[in-house]
């Protein structure tokens, strides 16, 4: 499974997660309100609200765990003349879920005075605005599935990161030689590149972080890759293509040279 296909799968589990919710509270709850002693009806209403989110996401991880590996490889867009990063599917998942368990609960609900039923309270425009909230909330989870940001771009002219809404871009010639340096550790939350300021005689050099833990390439190898292109301009035109990921492979198979 490609990891496209495992980040689009993530959307109906996150709406079956967003429908579990609402069930578990307006239908479940009210069966376990009754129940005694009150420790008993209060965690069969906690276990239910867990399950709404648990079992999507145990559901979305047997259909996609091979595809949550990610590869010493970039995704070659020849035509383009670039390498691309998207989302990891072991970030989109869980993610999407976690957002469309939130939203679930974002509905307000009350119960109807005299019986164990439950239902949507009637506060007004309150009411409207809690359940507006709710969409919005479902459709950014989906959203950023959908879109799969952040993104991460290699070209020839240097380096652009975009996440849902924002965009930064800066070229080969922006960035300091020599960075990033190996991982310290096999899954860092992040990867740092060093821009020059504005005025390169003035002031110190910049951190750029990358979000190394959200983007489907393996930190080592995206680390290498842009070590590659800051220390050696020559290989920047070769981006996008397969020869250049099959050269890329083979300078991380090989050992690194002593200090």
């Amino acid at each position: 499974m490609s990891a496209r296909a495992a980040r689009l799968i993530a959307v109906p589990f996150a709406l079956m997660t967003f429908a579990l919710r609402v069930v578990a509270d307006f239908w479940v709850d009210p069966l376990a309100l009754p129940l005694r002693p009150w420790p008993v009806s209060l965690a069969a209403t906690v276990a239910a609200g867990l399950a709404a989110g648990l079992l999507p996401l145990g559901g979305y991880w047997l259909c996609t765990r091979h595809a949550w590996r990610r590869p010493a490889a970039w995704h070659a867009d020849a035509n383009r003349g670039r390498f691309v990063a998207d989302l990891t599917p072991r970030w989109a998942g869980p993610q999407a879920v976690l957002i469309a368990w939130f939203s679930g609960g974002l509905v307000p609900d009350e119960r109807v005075p005299g019986t164990d039923r439950v239902r949507i309270a009637d506060l007004g425009v309150v009411t409207d605005v809690w359940i507006v909230l709710a969409a919005i909330a479902l459709v950014a989870g989906v959203a950023v599935v959908l879109a799969g940001r952040p993104r991460l771009t290699l070209d020839p002219g240097g380096v652009m990161l975009q996440s849902l809404v924002t965009r930064r871009r800066f070229g080969w010639n922006d960035l300091v030689p020599g960075m990033p340096p190996p991982p310290a550790k096999p899954s860092p939350r992040v990867v740092t590149l060093y821009r020059r300021p504005p005025d390169a005689s003035h002031g110190p050099f910049l951190p750029w972080r990358l979000p190394a833990d959200r983007l489907h390439v393996d930190p080592a190898f995206l680390a290498l890759s842009l070590r590659r292109y800051l220390d050696h301009p020559e290989h920047r035109q070769a981006i996008g293509t397969a020869e250049e990921i099959a050269a890329l492979r083979d300078s991380a198979a090989s050992p690194a040279p002593p200090s």
